[in-house]
This record gives structure tokens, C-alpha cells and sequence, in this order.
């Protein structure tokens, strides 16, 4: 049959086990299906980004994926590598946006100068540890001149979108 784990709960099979309550009675539950769940959340991540760059093109900008990554122990930026998942594009940041300021260079009456803005689009709006060091890397190496995180927030059961601004550490020059 199963194998028992200090008398709680037993395997039955490997998506069903049996768990005691307070009241000792059987209860059979359903395991998580961890391969459900990551389909599940990269489309989520998918349908976000999606939902990002059409509200970044409604607002005036000019959007492309950004195509590549950042090697930090060689401190070089190299052309990302496609996922096995679809064949997405794995560079960081997700978007680069570039937008006029109007304003006209000094060599050329014709020419437009720009303004070029890295986005990286995250559901719960954090950056783990090495994405902050990419921010940052790209910010002091003037890859790009601002960079924004787009994390989503609902509000009366409609998802908005919040961009927060990446900072230069001062510390890190």
C-alpha cells in the first residue's frame, strides 16, 4: 500500500494522499500537480507581459524585446538564449522602450534625440538578488537611462499596472 509518516498522513498513490483532521477522520486529498503549476504560472508571466507592452504602446512608446543578458563576473552584455518553454527569449530585461524627448541633436537639424527605458514586468513587482545587480549594472553602465519594474495590482477586482522606478545605488560607484 503506502508508506505511513509518523502516523499521519499515508501516500496512496502518487497524486492522492490521506491526512487525519482534529476530529481523527480521514480525509483524501489531491497533490499538487508541479508540472500543472508551471505551465500555469508561465503563461501567467506570458499574459502580463503581453498585457505590459500593449499599455506601454497605448502610452507613445516604441517597445522591441530586449534580446539580450548581462554576464556579471565578465562584465559584458551577451545575446540571450532562447527557453526550452516555446522558444521565448530569456533577455534582461523583458522590454526596451524608447520614446522622443523632442529635443534636437546638435549635429544634425533632422535628427531626434531619444529616450531608451528598460522594463522588466513582474507579477509580485520584486527582483531577486541577481536582477537587482543586472539593474544596476545596466543603470551605472548607462545601458539605459531609466529602468522600471511593472508589477500588477488589483483593485475592485481589476488588474492595474504600477511602475516603480529603479534607483542607482550611489554606494556601487
Amino acid at each position: 500500500m503506502g508508506r505511513v509518516f509518523h502516523g499521519r498522513w499515508t501516500w496512496i498513490t502518487s497524486q492522492y494522499f490521506v491526512q487525519q483532521d482534529v476530529g481523527m477522520n480521514l480525509v483524501i486529498n489531491k497533490m499538487a500537480d508541479m508540472k500543472q503549476i508551471g505551465k500555469r504560472n508561465r503563461a501567467n508571466g506570458m499574459a502580463f507581459e503581453l498585457r505590459v507592452r500593449k499599455y506601454l504602446e497605448q502610452d507613445g512608446y516604441f517597445i522591441s524585446k530586449y534580446p539580450n543578458n548581462i554576464d556579471l563576473e565578465n562584465n559584458k552584455i551577451f545575446p540571450a538564449k532562447r527557453s526550452r518553454f516555446g522558444g521565448v527569449n530569456q533577455g534582461f530585461p523583458d522590454f526596451i522602450a524608447w520614446v522622443p524627448t523632442g529635443e534636437k541633436t546638435c549635429c544634425e537639424e533632422q535628427m531626434d534625440t531619444y529616450v531608451v527605458i528598460g522594463f522588466e514586468a513582474k507579477s509580485n513587482g520584486r527582483l531577486d538578488k541577481v536582477e537587482k545587480a543586472k539593474a544596476q549594472w545596466l543603470l551605472k553602465n548607462k545601458v539605459f537611462s531609466k529602468f522600471f519594474i511593472a508589477s500588477k495590482q488589483k483593485i475592485k477586482n481589476r488588474i492595474h499596472i504600477n511602475f516603480e522606478e529603479v534607483k542607482l545605488n550611489e554606494q556601487d560607484n
